[in-house]
């Protein structure tokens, strides 16, 4: 019962991870929130540029943090956390900050170019990373 529950919440996670930057561009396209307003706050580019620093900075955490673990600086973190399980949930949420990033840049007023940009990269990454760890979910456990 604990496996198969195990399993069934890193599906959850799987579906999530990868639907949410679907969502955020059909949002977009239906939304249409920015054309409200005929002004841009005076601090989006800014806000924007961090954006893309965030966004890129969460699409790449995930890679290094495992390399890093794999090296002989983390045995001792390695030991303790280098589990798949661990792996796959807690760094699977880095994916989504771009597709919730350019969709609140669309909604103050930024282009749909933003939201879509960060969709596409979220859901990208989501789906390399859910394909590199797919032995955690999808083999079934055999009990002799």
């Amino acid at each position: 019962m604990g496996d198969s529950f195990r399993r069934f919440r890193l599906k959850i996670g799987t579906a999530a991870s990868v639907l949410l930057p679907l969502c955020t561009s059909w949002l977009t396209r239906a939304g249409g929130l920015h054309e409200l307003s005929d002004t841009q706050p005076g601090w989006l580019p800014t806000a924007r540029l961090w954006g893309l620093a965030v966004s890129l900075l969460c699409i790449f955490t995930p890679w290094s943090l495992e390399r890093l673990l794999e090296t002989q600086a983390g045995s001792i973190v390695r030991q303790r956390l280098h589990t798949p399980d661990i792996m796959l949930l807690s760094l699977r949420g880095f994916f989504m900050c771009p597709a919730v990033l350019g969709f609140i840049s669309f909604t103050y007023g930024g282009p749909a170019s933003d939201s879509y940009a960060g969709a596409a990269a979220s859901f990208v990454a989501s789906l390399s990373w859910n394909w590199r760890y797919r032995s955690v979910y999808l083999v079934p456990t055999i009990r002799a």
